[in-house]
Formats: structure tokens, sequence, C-alpha cells
């Protein structure tokens, strides 16, 4: 099953660099993994992702013996995109381009499929990291939709159900992700790291080629 998800990122990605957290996870513990999550949502809400180095230290903590790490299974605030809509609203609305056209659709349809594979892990394993971070990407894909509202857009997420999806490849990549982290807390944790990595290098992909500013405001 983790082929099947290195692959399945490895599409969705065009063969980026997510091997690294790939590769590091597989002899993680518990608690490394869940210092990797933390460390991914603080490099995304900063715009950055983590690097080679960065896992490396992660890895090193969760693998000497005797050491005891303390972490905080909560996450940062999310950004607060209820109280930002008035911002975003007032933004003018620009013409968009094709490539801010896909990422609208796509971000819409990446970020639901963060929420429902939270959730449902959380249902199964009952981690309460799980539960905090869905209601984060809630507002995320939220905030996505109300963009294509903004621009007359038709939102793929027609029917707002756990686990639906339009685009093929988010579908077979939700499926093969909760059946990762249906097997084991530990696999539900790799699961939640591969996410946080998978969403930022795909916010960061569209962030690139968008110069309308609040589509920049979502993305950031």
């Amino acid at each position: 099953m983790t082929y099947y998800i290195v692959k399945a990122l490895t599409i969705v990605n065009s063969g980026t660099c997510l091997h690294y957290t790939i590769i590091y996870l597989e002899s993680m513990n518990i608690t490394a993994i869940l210092a990797v999550i933390g460390a991914l949502i603080v490099g995304g809400f900063a715009g950055s992702a983590m690097t080679d180095s960065d896992s490396e230290g992660m890895r090193g903590q969760g693998a000497r013996q005797g050491q005891v790490v303390q972490i905080d299974d909560s996450i940062p605030e999310p950004v607060d995109f209820v109280s930002a809509r008035p911002e975003i609203a007032a933004l003018p609305a620009e013409e968009l381009s094709a490539f801010e056209v896909e990422g609208l659709a796509f971000m819409r349809e990446e970020e639901k499929l963060a929420r429902d594979v939270y959730t449902t892990l959380y249902e199964q394993w009952g981690l309460p990291i799980f539960l905090n971070i869905a209601q984060s990407e809630q507002t995320h894909t939220e905030a996505v939709r109300d963009l294509l509202v903004k621009y007359d857009m038709a939102d793929p997420v027609s029917e707002d159900a756990i686990g639906v999806f339009t685009d093929k490849t988010i579908q077979e990549l939700y499926d093969g992700l909760v059946a990762q982290g249906s097997v084991s807390e530990l696999e539900a944790l790799k699961v939640g790291a591969l996410i946080e990595d998978l969403d930022i290098f795909d916010l960061q992909r569209y962030q690139v080629g968008v110069d309308n500013a609040d589509i920049t405001l979502v993305y950031e």
C-alpha cells in the first residue's frame, strides 16, 4: 500500500520533491511523525515546505534511543478566512488566466481531500490532531469556494459528501490514503504528513502563476 501512495503522489505532482517525506516516514515513530506534521503545517503557513535537512533532523529525533521528544499535538491557528472574507470580496475581480482557473478548480478539491481524509481518520482513530486539522481544512476549501463564486466558475464539488470527488486522480488518491491510514495509528499519521506535504507543494505550484490579489491572499 505504501508503494501505491508513493505512485499516486508522483502522478499528482509530476515526480516532484515529495520523496524525502515518503522515505523518512518509513523509519519514524509516532512522536516523530507528529513533529513532522507540525513542521509541515508551520512551513505551509510560512509559505515554504520543509527541506531535506529538516526532515533528516526529524528522522534523527525519532531514531535516537532513550530520548523523549515533547511535542504539542495541536496545530497553529488557521488563517481566519471567515473574517478575511470582506477583504477578499473587496479586492478587484481581475481577468483569470487559464492557469488560475485550473488552480482554483484543483485546490478546491484538494483542500476537500485533506478535510475528508482527516475527518475519516479521526472517526476511526479518535486522534484530536486529525479533528483540529480537518476543521482548518474546511476553512481552506470554503475560501477557494468563495473565489469560485466570485469569478462565476463552476464548483467541482457538486456534492459536498465525504470521499466524493470529480477529479479521478484526487478520488484515487483519497481512496488510497484512507486505505493506508486505516491500517494503524502510525500509518494514519504518515498519511497526515503526506497530505500536508502535498498541500504545501500544490499551493506553491499554483501561487507562482497567480497575479490576482484575491487568489494570492487565499493561497498564502
